[in-house]
């Protein structure tokens, strides 16, 4: 498999309507340090990303794509489209 990219776990996050502190509270990983797996600042471990793809619902292999997070307004924009 290619290099985790953390920034797959925002976009799941942000699709799923979750703060930072709630994806905290779901998947037992601190607020901090989701923020700082997040921003590439902390590797994210085997384990941590396990807790994270189930409480987001997404497979391991989603954090593992080669994506860019799209702004705010257009994620949300489409996500209201797709309802």
């Amino acid at each position: 498999m290619s290099d985790l990219n953390p920034e797959m776990v925002i976009i799941a996050r942000e699709v799923r309507a979750l703060t930072q502190r709630a994806l905290a509270e779901k998947s037992g990983i601190s607020q901090p340090d989701l923020s700082r797996y997040e921003n590439g600042l902390k590797p994210i471990l085997e384990h941590v990303l396990h807790k994270l793809a189930i409480a987001l619902g997404f497979p391991v292999s989603f954090f593992y794509q080669a994506g860019r997070r799209e702004p705010r307004m257009w994620c949300y924009k489409n996500l209201r489209a797709m309802r």
